[in-house]
């Protein structure tokens, strides 16, 4: 039973009947609603149809919606295809053009007030550099570095450059719109930049009636991991968006700077997906290569809490085949975890809730507990004791089933549907009842039950019992 967790992006290799069905019983727990690419309909319907197999599986499996951000591209280029070579001179405009070899469009206007002369922007998501040389109000006179080949509406970074854009945009903001409409359980935000922007999309959520809708912050640009702290402290979680942060940051410190987050998310109690091109080849080929099986081992032993499939899935030839094999790879992985020393490295806040939970841990190891059983109205137990990473399964326990599907994203967490206990005693019977009844735990088991009192209260995480099934 592996513990860290597989997010799979849903796309038209999904639509095909029983591929959904057959990815979760291969090991997804959350879906990726990637709202780039799709319409409306298209994710209502993929929706209802993770919802259904959901249901006939008994499983609590997430729906994690990505909204674009104010990702700059560049416009429709004549023919779609255009090669540039080192020493071209090649304008970007504001302008209404199709693009040709001399000018090409872009989609942010305020392009041309963000960068200045001697400024590096990047062209085909980082394969071309241009290098600018003059600007007016509409247009940005470049000189190209090296050649590539450049297709329509690819993608421009400006590494080590602040853009003004607002994070979330209008077309954002009609997505979470469909996205509140058709039942997301968490958002993930493209191009954060400081905590603020999480404060931002709050606000436009809580306009829309939603008052506690977990988001995640795709870290993708060099100001985020500047940031990186009071980002994690405003967000639910964090996403190493690697694609984006590779051209923002020398490739070379990237795995550094997923390990710096993904260690950073752990010890403040979010969770941290690690995503792009973690089995790109398995797009067209039934088999990963070496390079890509050493990169989904190195992030389960960094410690990440979930791994995404993007385009392996999405429009793959193989999206059963990349969770089958994905899941094979964490498998293989967390035999090699040292619980210990990530229990040892994991910091405390010397809060009550925050020691019981390390206790807890401790306990369950000792003994050889089979599971520690979390029963949390909110979510917060189930996530402290997630972070101290015990060998034993985490059981978390809730009559909220939000709460449940959001918990599917921690590492070493299996939610659990139990009915809301009125009593002490109650509380025990219903936890291991229900873990019973799921098949984790069997009659003469030992099981750690943490959780607190009063009952049903966020935060009061107090007590622990050993008990014998």
């Amino acid at each position: 039973m592996k513990k860290t967790k597989i997010v799979a992006t849903l796309g038209p290799a999904c639509d095909p009947d029983g591929v959904i069905e057959s990815m979760i019983r291969e090991g997804v727990n959350v879906f990726r609603l990637n709202f780039s690419h799709g319409t409306s309909k298209d994710h209502a319907r993929r929706v209802a149809t993770v919802r259904q197999a959901a249901k006939k599986l008994g499983l609590p499996i997430a729906i994690l919606q990505d909204i674009s951000g104010p990702k700059i591209r560049i416009g429709e280029i004549e023919n779609r295809v255009l090669e540039l070579r080192g020493g071209d001179r090649l304008t970007l405009t504001t302008r209404r053009v199709l693009g040709s070899k001399r000018v090409i469009g872009v989609n942010y206007r305020g392009l041309t007030k963000d960068v200045k002369e001697g400024n590096s922007l990047f062209l085909a998501d980082g394969l071309i550099e241009v290098e600018v040389e003059k600007t007016n109000h509409s247009d940005i006179q470049c000189r190209v570095l090296n050649s590539g080949r450049l297709t329509s509406h690819q993608g421009i970074n400006f590494p080590g450059g602040t853009l003004r854009a607002g994070v979330i945009t209008e077309k954002d903001k009609r997505d979470l719109k469909v996205g509140v409409k058709i039942g997301v359980d968490m958002v993930a935000l493209s191009f954060v930049r400081d905590p603020r922007d999480i404060g931002r999309a709050r606000r436009i959520l809580g306009d829309l009636g939603v008052k506690a809708m977990p988001l995640v912050a795709k870290i993708e640009k060099h100001e985020a991991l500047s940031n990186l702290d009071a980002i994690l402290e405003a967000a639910d979680g964090a996403m190493v968006a690697r694609g984006d942060l590779g051209v923002e940051i020398p490739l070379e410190q990237v795995p550094l700077a997923q390990r710096k987050i993904i260690q950073r998310s752990r010890q403040t109690g979010r969770c941290c997906i690690v995503a792009t091109h973690m089995l790109a080849s398995m797009v067209n080929r039934p088999r990963p290569t070496r390079a890509e099986v050493a990169d989904i081992t190195t992030a389960v032993l960094d410690g990440a809490d979930a791994l995404m499939l993007s385009e392996e899935t999405a429009v793959g030839h193989y999206p059963i085949e990349s969770v089958r094999m994905m899941a094979k790879i964490i498998r293989a992985a967390e035999a090699s975890i040292n619980h210990r020393r990530l229990f040892e490295e994991t910091a405390i806040s010397g809060s009550v809730s925050d020691s019981i939970s390390q206790a807890a841990c401790l306990i369950a190891e000792d003994v050889k507990a089979k599971a520690v059983l979390t029963p949390t109205a909110f979510g917060k137990t189930a996530i402290r004791i997630s972070r101290f990473r015990p060998s034993p399964i985490i059981l978390a326990l809730s009559h909220n089933h939000q709460i449940l599907r959001f918990l599917s994203l921690y590492w070493g967490v299996f939610p659990v549907a139990a009915a809301r206990a009125h009593s002490l005693g109650d509380l025990f019977k219903v936890c291991v009842d229900a873990a019973r009844q799921r098949g984790f735990v069997k009659k003469g088991d030992l099981v750690v039950i943490t959780g607190g009192v009063p009952l049903n209260q966020s935060g009061s995480t107090n007590l622990i019992r050993v008990q014998k099934v």
